[in-house]
């Protein structure tokens, strides 16, 4: 988004969201093969684009819940993320695991909604964060240490 090019004095430029959105799905189309894919963007209208061209893979929306201010309202808060989300008829949003690990309680307002709930972030690479968001019924946390937070879930299982 242009706002982003601006805050890390990128230079501007036009990229055309129709033609990009239809080469990254011909990519796919054409090297998916059986692979399961999931789409994500931080971008709202890349998410729109993504869910009225294509009904074979599911879209989440990515969220920082606000944490950098931007210039399009839909990224700016969870709150407006899960409407969007709903709005645009998205499988669900992927957001920042810090407020989900300070307010468990938001995964049920999620999830009373329909939406699928992602996190993503380095408090995910902590076991313990983890298990509290699966309690707290998170469908996928997405982490570095895959491995390493396997087997912490399995040794306390």
């Amino acid at each position: 988004m242009i706002d982003e090019a601006e805050a890390d004095s990128l230079p501007a430029y036009h990229t055309e969201l129709n033609l990009f959105v239809d080469t990254i799905l011909q990519c796919v189309y054409d090297h998916a093969q059986e692979r399961n894919i999931i789409f994500s963007s931080f971008h709202p209208d890349i998410c729109l684009m993504l869910a009225f061209k294509q009904p074979n893979y599911p879209v989440f929306f990515l969220t920082d819940c606000g944490e950098e201010k931007m210039a399009d309202a839909r990224c700016n808060s969870l709150q407006v993320a899960i409407r969007f989300a709903k709005f645009a008829d998205l499988l669900g949003i992927v957001t920042k695991s810090v407020p989900i690990i300070e307010a468990p309680i938001l995964v049920k307002t999620i999830k009373e909604t329909g939406l699928l709930l992602f996190t993503y972030g380095s408090m995910n690479n902590d076991v313990t964060n983890v298990r509290l968001q699966r309690k707290a019924g998170v469908d996928a946390v997405i982490v570095d240490s895959v491995l390493a937070v396997r087997n912490g879930l399995q040794q306390n299982d």
